[in-house]
């Protein structure tokens, strides 16, 4: 049987153990069922738990759109703000906020700085060494109902032309009138792996 407390229509089959309700109001219920048997000494336990039933339908979170992004190729660490991060309009509800990348070759998944239930974070990313094009990043706000909201924005990263390289020679040293002289030079190379300029 359920204790006097237990909200206004609920019930409990005593053969099935099912509880049923159906609620018609917001609001927190406490509820505690009891068992006892007719034995001697009679013997009883209970069980107790709440119900809190949520204001109508839950709206998804929110949050601002953000805006595309162009960088250099081997550029620091970006931090991009989040704005209008919300439960929905009326709505409490802890929030979660991740971002996925689409090229991780190029940004790996980017860090969230956030705390709930603040309405903004920041992104925190970087493209990896000598690499460009472009990503798509994901961010997404999550409720603890389930609700989900997501934005994508484009980071396109530059390409910029790598200092060239080549291998330091020793000094030399020679007797004039000797043979011609042949150093062999190594090291030679554009800058980055995917660079392919022609070098003279």
């Amino acid at each position: 049987e359920l204790a006097p407390e237990a909200p206004a229509g609920m019930t409990v089959d005593r053969t099935s153990g099912l509880l049923s309700w159906r609620p018609t109001v917001a609001g927190k219920f406490n509820v505690t069922v009891l068992v006892s048997d007719d034995g001697s000494p009679r013997l009883s336990a209970s069980q107790s738990f709440a119900v809190e039933v949520l204001p109508g339908k839950n709206a998804p979170p929110t949050l601002d759109a953000v805006a595309d992004r162009q960088i250099l190729e081997d550029a620091s660490e970006q931090q991009i703000g989040l704005s209008g991060i919300s439960a929905g309009t009326g709505q409490t509800r802890a929030l979660a906020v991740s971002a996925s990348s689409s090229n991780r070759n190029l940004i790996a998944p980017p860090t969230i700085n956030y705390t709930s239930p603040n309405a903004t974070g920041k992104l925190i990313c970087k493209p990896e060494p000598d690499q460009f094009g472009q990503a798509a990043i994901t961010v997404t706000v999550k409720d603890e109902l389930g609700g989900e909201t997501n934005r994508s924005f484009t980071v396109t990263v530059q390409p910029v032309n790598d200092a060239l390289t080549i291998h330091p020679v020793a000094d030399i040293k020679l007797a004039a009138a000797t043979n011609e002289l042949r150093v062999k030079l190594s090291g030679i190379a554009s800058g980055a792996s995917n660079e392919v300029q022609k070098l003279t």
